[in-house]
């Protein structure tokens, strides 16, 4: 079996649902020189080459760890197909305990996996844990300084640290996790037949984090959009499932300014919605 080489940290299982009449996405990124919206294929927008690989001594990559997203991805489809279903009709998706549970482990990872995320927070943090870590090893085997001053070559330390970030996306942090699980879930759906949701390379977004709460405090929020007219967000701990019908276009404005501000490239199903964040 070959090894997958286009990782995308944004899935097709989501982009798919972005996309216009005819199949296309209206892409801008940041980074462009010519700043413009360009029309792109759930295929080729998103990716990375083998970002998710896992890098081993000899050179040679491990894609354990894109095949288990892949397979994340597939579990939480229906589950989409699901909650959009039920949205259409105006009811509830009434998620099973294992339905919901697919839907935190996808949420978490999905805002853990991006390279917007990964690229602002990695150096500080990851150059501290892996001294931690080489200072524990020195400690435990004091006569092997050789071996232990090799891991501290740039080389081996940017593999270590690369290897470490991979491996986590498979273990979520617990607290958040169980956070997520004990709040309910909230589905903002737009009734408004000309505004749509933008989809960012950073689409969990996160509001009403300041003076210090955290995701425990219900008064926090976390959105993630799953198609151009709805999204997907953390609830009230009181309320299972609860539907918000969003008509404001300020507030749809909002929510979607502040994906493009958090994310280097986004994209939409209408070219004029998505020069007009760029624009913004």
């Amino acid at each position: 079996m070959s090894t997958p080489k286009r990782h995308h940290f944004v899935p097709k299982v989501l982009l798919k649902r972005f996309t216009d009449d005819e199949g296309w996405l209206h892409s801008f990124n940041k980074l462009d020189s010519e700043k413009t919206v360009r029309k792109a294929r759930p295929d080729s927008i998103f990716v990375r080459s083998h970002y998710y690989s896992e890098l081993e001594t000899d050179g040679s990559r491990d894609a354990a760890m894109e095949n288990w997203l892949s397979k994340l991805e597939d579990s939480v489809s229906p589950v989409l197909d699901k909650v959009i279903e039920a949205v259409a009709h105006n009811r509830l998706p009434n998620l099973k305990a294992a339905e919901k549970h697919i839907w935190t482990r996808f949420f978490l990872t999905q805002w853990r996996r991006v390279p917007d995320l990964h690229d602002q927070t990695k150096d500080d943090f990851a150059s501290q844990w892996f001294d931690g870590i080489i200072d524990s090893i020195r400690e435990e085997f004091p006569n092997r300084d050789s071996e232990v001053n090799s891991l501290r070559a740039d080389e081996q330390k940017s593999r270590i640290i690369r290897n470490a970030y991979i491996r986590m996306l498979e273990r979520p942090p617990s607290e958040p996790e169980r956070v997520i699980n004990e709040r309910g879930i909230v589905l903002l759906s737009i009734c408004n037949n000309n505004r749509s949701f933008i989809i960012g390379s950073r689409p969990v977004i996160q509001m009403n984090f300041s003076q210090g709460r955290t995701l425990a405090d219900y008064r926090s929020e976390m959105w993630l959009p799953i198609s151009s007219k709805l999204a997907i967000g953390v609830g009230n701990p009181w309320e299972r499932e609860k539907l918000l019908h969003l008509n404001d276009a300020r507030a749809i404005r909002h929510l979607n300014k502040s994906i493009a501000q958090n994310s280097t490239s986004f994209a939409s199903c209408c070219a004029k919605l998505t020069a007009s964040i760029a624009g913004a």
